[in-house]
């Protein structure tokens, strides 16, 4: 005897409505997870397999309703990837906020300024993959050097420009 008797729906609306009500089930059961994964966070790191961390995860009751380790590794990468994203985003952020950065790139105001840098969240937060920092610090630079040689020449054609008027 079927719990969802009715005559209303035929089998099919039936079997639609149950689909939906499974669906609904797996994001809520993601979403927990991820919850979880935020909870937990600051016992793992940007670069940690997710085999190293599920021992650290896997007594909440959130981490069981997902069905298998495939799934919660999925779930685990898209986390991570996640993670660094929004890392990458603030430590942009920060050299940006920053002008010393593209002042002085050697010397005693440099050295300040990185050790500065160091303290901040946003510098800590790529601790655990120091080339993907570096490959930003080295990004925004080249940014900064072709910024300003374009502010050179916008500067002389208009110098040039301004020359060949008066005459």
């Amino acid at each position: 005897k079927s719990r969802f008797n009715t005559s209303y729906l035929n089998v099919f609306e039936k079997q639609d409505i149950f689909k939906e009500h499974i669906e609904q089930l797996q994001k809520r059961y993601q979403k927990d997870f991820i919850e979880l994964l935020q909870n937990n966070e600051h016992q793992f790191r940007l670069i940690d397999q997710y085999e190293h961390i599920k021992y650290l995860i896997r007594n909440d009751n959130r981490y069981t309703p997902i069905d298998s380790d495939q799934e919660r590794t999925k779930i685990y990468d898209m986390f991570l990837e996640n993670k660094l994203k929004v890392a990458k985003n603030n430590f942009n952020l920060l050299l940006k906020d920053t002008q010393s950065v593209t002042t002085f790139t050697s010397g005693e105001k440099f050295l300040q300024s990185l050790l500065l840098f160091q303290k901040d969240h946003r510098w800590i937060a790529l601790n655990d993959v120091p080339l993907i920092r570096e490959e930003l610090i080295q990004k925004y630079s080249d940014e900064c050097q072709y910024n300003k040689s374009q502010k050179y020449i916008n500067q002389n054609d208009n110098n040039n420009n301004n020359d060949d008027i008066a005459i």
